[in-house]
């Protein structure tokens, strides 16, 4: 009970009016609306009144209690002291928690807008300089060839040749596993040949046509297709191993017609993982199994 009177700068024998006035005169001097640094100290002056206030009552209307009685009621009020700034403890410790976690929620919410707006951003940045450079290139074009000299993580190295000379450089592409991909979505190899088109007098200003690609490309491409179309239809149908090859080269070719490098992706990539490769994958190859024209040319080739 003492350390409750030293709040209030009192001794133990202080008088009610006495207890009364340094209430009053400290409850003054912290309140929070006059004094905002001094919150935690009202709510202990506070405290401290009330328990001094309830111990006095009770011991004014219990006058003939024992000592061992008052020390008793003593703990109870302790004890009810204790329990009410434990509650307070726990309320502020709840509204610290909320706190936190609405200013992490807060740091979460600017850091996916950031994100957002750095793939816009950079995707938007991308498709500009595309269309400023095909822009530019279509202004006074002229053609060449690129033909794949060597493949990076990501990057693709080619050359080209204008009049007598040849130039080199590398261009960015996405990648599936160990394999990197051409414009077109296809495996690239070494030696792989596509159109490319250069602005006139300016070489260094040129993009790769990749929808355009050599005869040698072509039949590659064509291979590769077939040979996944075989794997693809071969444990559907009961034709002999001759007839079922010359049904699947009859697909990739009306695939190529009806879709093209588009369409040969497509069927290349049917059983990948849609995490590895998002643009083609099983997803994307069951709707596209599924489209009419695919169909049609299922039927054209006998594989229906």
């Amino acid at each position: 009970m003492d350390q409750y009177y030293q709040v209030l700068g009192l001794s133990a024998n202080a008088s009610t009016v006495e207890v009364k006035k340094a209430y009053r005169r400290l409850a003054m001097r912290y309140h929070p609306d006059l004094n905002p640094n001094g919150k935690e100290k009202f709510k202990e002056i506070v405290e401290a009144y009330e328990i001094i206030s309830g111990y006095r009552k009770t011991k004014d209307q219990n006058r003939e209690l024992s000592d061992k009685e008052r020390q008793r009621l003593y703990e109870l009020l302790k004890k009810a002291a204790a329990e009410k700034a434990r509650k307070k403890a726990f309320e502020r410790a709840a509204l610290r928690r909320e706190q936190i976690q609405e200013e992490q929620n807060r740091a979460y919410r600017v850091a996916i807008t950031t994100f957002l707006v750095i793939v816009i951003l950079s995707f938007s940045s991308v498709y500009s300089y595309q269309f400023v450079l095909a822009f530019y290139i279509n202004a006074d074009p002229s053609n060449s060839t690129a033909e794949v000299i060597g493949i990076e993580r990501n990057r693709v190295i080619y050359r080209f040749k204008v009049g007598d000379e040849y130039y080199r450089d590398k261009a960015y592409v996405r990648g599936v596993g160990v394999q990197m991909l051409a414009g077109n979505g296809m495996p690239l190899k070494i030696g792989d040949s596509f159109a490319l088109q250069f602005r006139e007098g300016s070489p260094k200003w040129h993009r790769i046509l990749y929808d355009r690609v050599s005869s040698v490309t072509f039949n590659r491409y064509l291979d590769k297709v077939t040979y996944r179309i075989l794997k693809l239809y071969q444990n559907q149908k009961g034709a002999s191993a001759e007839i079922t090859e010359h049904k699947a080269r009859c697909m990739a070719l009306l695939t190529y017609e009806y879709f093209g490098l588009k369409g040969w992706s497509a069927i290349y990539f049917a059983n990948e993982n849609p995490f590895e490769n998002y643009s083609n994958n099983v997803v994307t190859w069951y709707f596209f199994e599924q489209s009419s024209r695919y169909n049609e040319a299922l039927k054209d080739c006998r594989l229906l």
